[in-house]
């Protein structure tokens, strides 16, 4: 079964691709996927719903300042707004039909796009997850600690739900093998309703087996560190 990672690593690869000066921007929310690329006067907007429906348009950004659009010839417009932090993507209801095209089913395109820190680029992220798994298994525990958690700080609210499960998941097993029992219960805390399964959450079948697996992990972890 195609998992929601594995979707999102077609959208990943892409940006691997693209070239370095292309400015990168996220929706921070959890649950989605919503990334815009800019290159000088070309964008790139993709996004993964929670279901895994998928929206993807590109072209040329007219206008002139911080206020930008996009049009096609079949009446699909799209607002660019840029300001210092990030980018605000939006459809007025008179046009939202006609861009509908670029979508499947429930999906958009449309909100707040934040400026993307250099650290939580695809390739840095490679190159963090690296660097960290190299220093987990030559047992320096403690600086695998700090690779994640430096990688964590700036880029949680970035991350895909299951992402920032396994970077908790990461950061505790290194916590405790540290000899830090404390902070490897302290990374967990967040997810302990949905380790004790109280939380009022449903993980979508598209990602429900990484969601278990890593909510597994959770658990060992959590019964480890104490």
């Amino acid at each position: 079964m195609k998992t929601v990672l594995k979707t999102l690593g077609l959208f990943t690869a892409c940006l691997a691709a693209a070239p370095v000066w292309a400015q990168e921007y996220r929706v921070q929310e959890p649950l989605v996927s919503q990334v815009l690329e800019v290159r000088q006067n070309r964008f790139e907007l993709q996004s993964v719903n929670p279901r895994g429906n998928l929206c993807h348009l590109d072209g040329r950004l007219q206008g002139q300042g911080s206020r930008r659009f996009y049009q096609d010839n079949e009446g699909c417009s799209v607002d660019f707004v840029f300001g210092g932090k990030g980018v605000q993507v939006s459809i007025d209801d008179a046009h939202r039909q006609a861009c509908q095209q670029y979508c499947g089913h429930n999906a958009w395109m449309d909100g707040d796009y934040r400026r993307l820190p250099a650290a939580c680029s695809h390739q840095a992220e490679q190159r963090m997850e690296a660097r960290f798994q190299a220093a987990y298994r030559a047992r320096r525990f403690n600086e695998a600690v700090a690779i994640k958690n430096g990688w964590f700080k700036q880029c949680e609210s970035f991350a895909f739900l299951t992402t920032q499960m396994r970077a908790r998941n990461d950061l505790a097993a290194a916590y405790k093998n540290a000899g830090n029992k404390t902070a490897c219960r302290q990374v967990l805390e967040p997810l302990r309703a949905e380790m004790e399964g109280s939380a009022d959450f449903e993980p979508t079948p598209l990602m429900a087996e990484d969601y278990a697996r890593e909510l597994k992990a959770a658990r060992f972890n959590w019964q480890a560190c104490h």
